[in-house]
């Protein structure tokens, strides 16, 4: 049996969370030099205002820090080895919530009994899993081809979110 997950908007990946991915991805290429956002947004391709308010809840975070003047820019405020991919979703997102009933008991008075609900806990403590032990440090060292291949070995076909047929 095949599950297609197509069409589920809600699982899709907003722009200000690829854009801060392929930011923090960056400044661990910048090692511990400040890189300025001018650059970076061109570099990267995002519009500057976008870039701004990307950075400031980065920073309010504490994931990446700024250094002000001429030479300044922005910079990660720790070791890209101890920032994972989930860390920066939800510092952007806030928490990965894929069913209300998930973040509060309460909001579902068939819980208990409903046949979905361990469905969509096991769905999100697996993406939380996931993103949680991909760190920074390790999609640097990563090529697409490489990442590719690890998501074969899951058994998972990019191009249509459907399991394949294990060979």
């Amino acid at each position: 049996r095949q599950i297609s997950l197509r069409g589920l908007s809600m699982l899709k990946i907003s722009r200000r969370f690829d854009y801060g991915l392929q930011v923090m991805l960056a400044l661990v290429s910048t090692a511990d030099q400040p890189i300025a956002t001018s650059t970076l947004s061109r570099e990267l391709n995002i519009p500057l205002p976008f870039m701004h308010q990307i950075i400031h809840t980065l920073m309010q975070k504490g994931l990446i820090r700024t250094t002000p003047g001429p030479r300044g820019g922005i910079r990660l405020n720790r070791a890209p080895n101890t920032i994972s991919i989930r860390e920066i979703m939800e510092a952007l997102e806030g928490p990965i919530r894929l069913s209300p009933c998930l973040e509060d008991p309460s909001a579902c008075d068939r819980r208990d009994t409903c046949v979905f609900f361990p469905i969509w806990a096991s769905l999100q403590k697996s993406i939380n899993e996931t993103l949680e032990g991909l760190t920074l440090d390790y999609l640097a060292g990563q090529s697409p081809q490489s990442i590719l291949h690890e998501i074969q070995m899951l058994n998972i076909s990019v191009e249509t979110c459907q399991p394949t047929t294990a060979v």
